[in-house]
């Protein structure tokens, strides 16, 4: 019987620490932030949170539960190079990062200017006060956005993507999940395999090429400006298109294809649904 109680204990024992703050780990490191700083980020799993502000230093700390940061368990590299920082956070081979209780979270701040290049093969990714160009891709999760100038690129093999202030040629892609975007446009293309989409573009937003929005399966939104000129081409497979804009119809009676130019715009406006309505809205 006190054989049995002891081994109980070890396996409690064993278990709990797997689970708790005994096993946690912390790394921390900074550098002085070059002009113009380029930052990447590659980790093979893990939640990430990047703070952009009037900072001077580029900060990063990853944070563990369950795993030790070693070599054998999760290999930190960080390096200062000559465009920026890189830093790369490795699950050794054969980890299970499904496992109940553990966990890897990585926090960076960032110069607001910074040119973010951001992947993690399974977490969140959470970006805010971005003023610079970014690309934020998850193998599977959700990613948050507050502000990105240039160049935006955010891709969830699955999960949802939201993200508002955003300003220049922006694309947005998930597998299955909702797309909620808001900024100042002149290039868009975002695609959903499975989700809703809702898009509204702010003044001065303008078609420097075609837009495109497409979903496989739910409805769209998109709110546009008055003086936005665009060749509207909107088709559902199994829904309404409804246009809050003078337009021309054509097609079948129920208003599945609208196409017509909207206030004499030379580019394509590209939108499609397989199975539900489109709006398009004034603001």
């Amino acid at each position: 019987m006190r054989h049995r109680a002891r081994a109980a204990f070890v396996v409690v024992f064993l278990f709990g620490c797997a689970l708790g703050p005994a096993c946690a780990d912390d790394w921390e490191k900074e550098w002085i932030a070059p002009a113009n700083a380029k930052v990447r980020l590659n980790a093979d799993y893990g939640n990430v949170r990047i703070d952009a502000g009037d900072y001077k230093l580029i900060t990063a700390s990853v944070h563990t539960v369950g795993w030790r940061i070693a070599p054998d368990d999760v290999a930190i590299n960080a390096n200062k190079v000559e465009s920026g920082i890189e830093i790369d956070v490795k699950l050794l081979a054969g980890r299970k990062y499904w496992q109940i209780g553990r966990s890897i979270t990585i926090e960076l701040t960032v110069p607001r200017s910074a040119a973010l290049d951001i992947h993690t093969e399974h977490g969140n990714i959470l970006t805010h006060g971005v003023e610079g160009s970014l690309r934020s891709d998850t193998g599977g999760g959700n990613i948050e956005a507050v502000g990105g100038k240039g160049t935006v690129q955010l891709h969830s093999v699955d999960g949802n993507i939201s993200a508002d202030r955003l300003d220049g040629l922006v694309s947005a892609e998930t597998g299955d999940g909702n797309i909620n975007l808001e900024g100042r446009f002149e290039s868009l293309d975002v695609v959903t395999g499975d989700g809703n989409l809702a898009v509204t573009a702010s003044a001065g937003s303008r078609l420097s090429s075609p837009w495109k929005l497409r979903t496989g399966d739910g409805g769209i939104i998109l709110r546009l400006q008055d003086d936005l000129g665009a060749d509207l081409h909107a088709t559902t497979g199994d829904g309404r298109v409804m246009v809050e804009f003078p337009v021309t119809a054509s097609g079948t009676k129920d208003s599945r294809t609208v196409r017509s130019p909207k206030t004499g715009g030379e580019q394509e406006l590209w939108i499609h649904t397989s199975d539900s309505n489109i709006n398009i809205e004034k603001q």
